[in-house]
């Protein structure tokens, strides 16, 4: 049974994330890098189906209830934080009637470790008893946003593979993933906000960042 962490137990943080001194955040796009851990003090945090391709994978974070889908829910059983919304979303829609339990319904045979469960900013109605981020662009932004805002005395650099970088030619994703859950992120507005919106949250909280 998984454990889920809410606003009335967020002391067990400390336990779970003090040895940790940086971390790298993965997405998809087309600087994306396999990479093993380069020691145990190094948090790897996943966006979406980034997660089927890095060998240890600390966290998994998706806003989407379809990216389940996509995944390699062996490997989940050695997954130990999933971050996931109150009210996932479907079609790219938060949905009323798909919660934070539909998601554990289907990965509960393989996932036996904490549920960061978070209020979506798009959602009219946010549940008192989860976090809720300020960042509401991203699974990236939200990876980010969980560790300027609760990891920040420990975490003091993170570096970024995958995430706002477009490579020449200036395709959206890297060609490992293929699968149809993938968004347009070709445009130059969306990318910068995306970009500003990681160095504001990390320079706020003096964590070094790098887009690699």
């Amino acid at each position: 049974m998984a454990t889920l962490l809410k606003v009335d137990n967020l002391d067990i943080i400390d336990i779970y994330f003090n040895k940790y001194t940086k971390a790298r955040i993965f997405g998809k796009g087309p600087s994306f890098q396999i990479l093993e851990k380069d020691n145990d003090n190094t948090l790897h945090i996943c966006v979406n189906d980034s997660f089927n391709h890095i060998p240890e994978v600390d966290i998994l974070t998706t806003n989407d209830i379809e990216v389940f889908d996509y995944l390699n829910l062996e490997k989940m059983k050695n997954l130990k934080f999933l971050i996931c919304p109150n009210h996932p979303h479907f079609k790219g829609i938060a949905c009323p009637n798909i919660t934070w339990e539909d998601v554990y319904y289907k990965i509960k045979d393989y996932f036996n470790g904490v549920m960061i469960v978070y209020n979506l900013r798009t959602w009219s109605s946010p549940n008192v008893k989860f976090i809720t981020f300020p960042s509401a662009i991203t699974g990236s932004n939200t990876s980010n946003d969980f560790v300027c805002l609760f990891l920040n005395k420990y975490i003091k650099e993170i570096d970024f593979y995958g995430i706002a970088k477009l490579v020449p030619p200036s395709t959206c994703y890297n060609d490992l993933f293929k699968t149809p859950f993938v968004y347009n992120y070709s445009n130059p507005s969306f990318m910068n906000m995306l970009r500003e919106n990681l160095e504001q949250t990390c320079s706020s909280h003096n964590i070094i960042y790098r887009f690699n």
